[in-house]
């Protein structure tokens, strides 16, 4: 199975169904909900610490465009998690780009400007314990939603002011 092939078709799927979501929420919240989503494997409501991180290996390995089993800076900054467009409509490009520097520093976590696989996981579960409220060692999509690094630093750089 060619992975780096299942990430851009899943990425495409949620684009494609951001118009019949239109009219009822905020982009951003509809895009981190379609990120939900899309981790939550079996569909039961739950993000499970397997489910994000089989979801995480996938959008690292396309996220390598080099395919040198790291993700260095500009690897992650070109690879989008479909707010770029949000942010270039809302005016909020430089908040956006910060942010994502934001989330790569906090992914590297000896620091030397690439994130390996060992990397993500950690932080994967750091971002997991962080977000999961309730103790429940699984992540509601509202805990996902309010308590995710990423979303957390992407709702900071792209709320309007």
């Amino acid at each position: 199975m060619n992975v780096s092939k299942i990430c851009p078709a899943l990425i495409l799927s949620a684009v494609l169904a951001l118009p019949a979501f239109a009219d009822q929420e905020p982009e951003g919240r509809r895009l981190a909900s379609l990120g939900f989503a899309s981790s939550d494997a079996n569909e039961d409501g739950q993000l499970t610490m397997i489910e994000m991180l089989e979801y995480f290996e996938l959008a690292r390995v396309s996220m390598d465009a080099d395919d040198n089993g790291t993700i260095d800076r500009a690897e992650f900054m070109g690879w989008d998690f479909g707010f770029s467009q949000l942010a270039e409509e809302t005016g909020n490009v430089q908040g956006f780009e910060t942010a994502q520097k934001f989330v790569f520093d906090f992914w590297d976590r000896n620091d030397d400007q690439v994130i390996t696989a060992q990397e993500q996981s950690a932080s994967m579960m750091a971002n997991m314990m962080y977000a999961d409220l309730d103790g429940s060692a699984t992540l509601s999509e509202q805990e996902f939603l309010s308590g995710f690094i990423i979303n957390i630093a992407y709702r900071a750089a792209l709320k309007p002011e």
